[in-house]
């Protein structure tokens, strides 16, 4: 599933306008809509062009991918978030900011759109930015920020003050299904981002008191803390105005190793992150 978003100047009203879709393939399925491809949908024509901003996907079957499509466009009708999205005004859910606020109830939502109903556990779909600096601008980055924590780990909190006690926790809960990654923003060179899981050997619920084996990527050291005093430690994370911290799913095979395409800024020579060089997803 994915979101598309109009820039057409030609029409009164028109930039900004959303489209909510299907498809098995979003780079060929953004070419129709702009009509580089026939078979683009009728409705999208006169509001051409359009930009994808957010794709899902990791769906078990396309009948359950249609249904989360129809969901998503639906919120007020769909039996999984309706309870929640009756009390928000229309007005709030429409646009941008609507579409990935409906977006994010949806992925914190406990509806199996994804996995099959005999399946355990459940297993939430991934979703990727296509255009994170357009999300920025719309919804401004500490939404935008929520949005991406929802997307990693179907969580409905965790961003910001994780030492404090309904953040605490949330964050309790989170770590009790299984290894989790904690980071203070969204790309660094691993300072701040810490592997996080609980110590083996211990039961029951987890709490303030649970110890938790911890190892941080900028230099791969170990240590180990309880959950209570690892939350106050993290709040050196979220001081100062721009201050963030994103509780996500831990993805294994990280250790394969990953590949990053950077793509110098119009007019440099050099693809570092500090020249101002774009990922290749960000200019795509």
């Amino acid at each position: 599933c994915y979101l598309l978003v109009s820039l057409s100047e030609k029409r009164k009203g028109g930039k900004g306008r959303t489209y909510i879709g299907f498809t098995v393939n979003p780079n060929r399925r953004i070419r129709q809509h702009n009509g580089e491809l026939a078979m683009g949908a009728c409705s999208t024509r006169a509001l051409r062009p359009w930009q994808m901003v957010l794709v899902v996907y990791g769906f078990s079957s396309k009948a359950r991918a249609l249904a989360f499509e129809w969901a998503w466009q639906h919120p007020r009708m769909s039996r999984s978030i309706k309870d929640k999205v009756l009390t928000m005004t229309r007005g709030s859910l429409v646009g941008v900011k609507g579409k990935a606020r409906t977006l994010r109830e949806l992925l914190a939502s406990r509806w199996r759109w994804w996995t099959p109903r005999s399946s355990s556990p459940t297993r939430r779909p991934d979703a990727v930015i296509v255009h994170k600096d357009l999300l920025d601008r719309v919804l401004g980055g500490e939404f935008s920020i929520k949005l991406i924590l929802v997307m990693m780990s179907g969580a409905a909190e965790g961003v910001g003050a994780l030492g404090h006690a309904k953040h605490q926790t949330s964050w309790a809960k989170s770590i009790a299904t299984g290894v989790r990654v904690v980071k203070q923003n969204c790309g660094s060179q691993g300072e701040g981002i810490w592997v996080c899981k609980v110590k083996e050997g211990q039961e029951g619920e987890v709490t303030g008191s649970t110890l938790l084996d911890l190892q941080e990527a900028v230099d791969n050291h170990k240590e180990e803390k309880t959950l209570d005093d690892f939350m106050t430690f993290c709040e050196q994370y979220i001081v100062g105005e721009n201050g963030q911290l994103i509780d996500q799913r831990f993805l294994p095979r990280i250790v394969e190793g990953e590949l990053r395409v950077n793509m110098p800024a119009e007019g440099g020579i050099s693809a570092t992150v500090k020249s101002g060089a774009l990922d290749e997803m960000e200019r795509t």
